[in-house]
């Protein structure tokens, strides 16, 4: 053989692609469970295990000899999973994963969907205060103890609606919800006339009853007619119309407490 050619033969044997490759896994911070599709769990970063290019390629048929894409996930407790994508090929490939710290987040649901949630910590309120439902990321440090786990106090209010409070234990690094079903305040109101048999009207409601009658009246439909949008309020304001034939017509406006007891007294004199 001339020297020409076994020169071309030493290049072109340099130039082979390699049968195995060296993949090192690493994660920022280290510990993270690796696992791949098909080899399921690999190891602990950070490790290392050697990839055989041939034995891949008779698992798949048309595969670029020498190259291939893996997909890599990296677990690790309090950090949310990442996955690597990487072509290995060459002698040696590194694959890191930079974790980030799982999200807390909470939401609260509740019924009616328009109560008005507030979310505390020590008294201190947390920056959560709309309508539920709602999210919010708790990544203050100051919110948890050593062991990831943090108390806080619920208050839930809504107009017609029986305020709601309680403590919760929330863990740091998890997607939580709390949901709630409010109890709906009523009110009970008896209607009294002098005489008796007085037709009764609500400007907003309509037509009551005929007295003497009682009604309850459910939260629900009396924050209509609340005074004021005020979630601690509580009572309503009836713009009540009495009328009886032979009778003037009394006209008389009526704070209701919404409460079922003591139950609320409306009572008309009419005259002549």
């Amino acid at each position: 053989m001339s020297a020409g050619l076994m020169l071309v033969f030493a290049l072109l044997s340099g130039c082979q692609t390699p049968q195995y490759t060296k993949i090192v896994l690493k994660s920022t911070p280290p510990g993270a469970v690796v696992k791949e599709a098909e080899l399921g769990e690999i190891g602990v970063t950070d490790t290392e295990y050697v990839f055989d290019h041939e034995q891949y390629a008779l698992g798949h048929p048309g595969s670029t000899e020498g190259r291939c894409f893996k997909s890599f996930v990296f677990t690790l407790p309090g950090y949310q999973d990442e996955r690597v994508n990487k072509l290995i090929t060459g002698e040696e490939v590194t694959v890191h994963a930079l974790l980030e710290s799982q999200k807390t987040k909470l939401r609260i649901k509740c019924f009616p969907g328009f109560a008005v949630s507030k979310l505390y910590h020590e008294g201190r309120n947390i920056d959560y205060e709309g309508k539920t439902p709602g999210g919010l990321k708790l990544s203050d440090p100051s919110l948890w103890n050593e062991k990831g786990i943090g108390i806080f106090d619920v208050e839930v209010t809504a107009p017609g609606y029986k305020s709601f409070e309680t403590s919760v234990e929330l863990e740091k690094g998890r997607k939580q919800v709390l949901s709630y079903i409010l109890n709906e305040k009523k009110a009970v109101v008896h209607f009294r006339s002098v005489p008796e048999g007085a037709d009764v009207y609500d400007r907003s409601l309509g037509y009551l009853g005929r007295t003497p009658f009682s009604i309850v009246f459910p939260g629900s439909k009396l924050i209509r007619i609340l005074t004021r949008p005020d979630l601690s309020l509580n009572k309503a304001q009836l713009q009540l119309t009495f009328k009886k034939k032979g009778f003037r017509t009394k006209e008389l406006v009526q704070d209701i407490r919404l409460e079922e007891r003591p139950a609320n007294i409306v009572q008309a004199t009419l005259t002549r």
